[in-house]
């Protein structure tokens, strides 16, 4: 999670999944998915955007 520093109030939630389909059928699927969505639920109509990315290049690549 990081915070905006212009923008205070706004924050970036990140996670990674193995796959799209990790996060859609797997997790959404799971027991946990209502544990974690109890715990979003006060902040889902603030989410702007809820996408799946592709990492681009790898940190220690970044610094070569």
């Amino acid at each position: 999670m990081a915070r905006g520093v212009e923008e205070p109030e706004h924050f970036v939630v990140r996670i990674e999944w193995d796959s799209v389909e990790g996060h859609e059928q797997g997790f959404r699927a799971s027991p946990r998915f209502g544990e974690f969505f109890k715990a979003v639920q006060p902040f889902f109509e603030q989410i702007e955007e809820m996408k799946h990315y592709s990492v681009c290049f790898e940190q220690a690549a970044a610094r070569s």
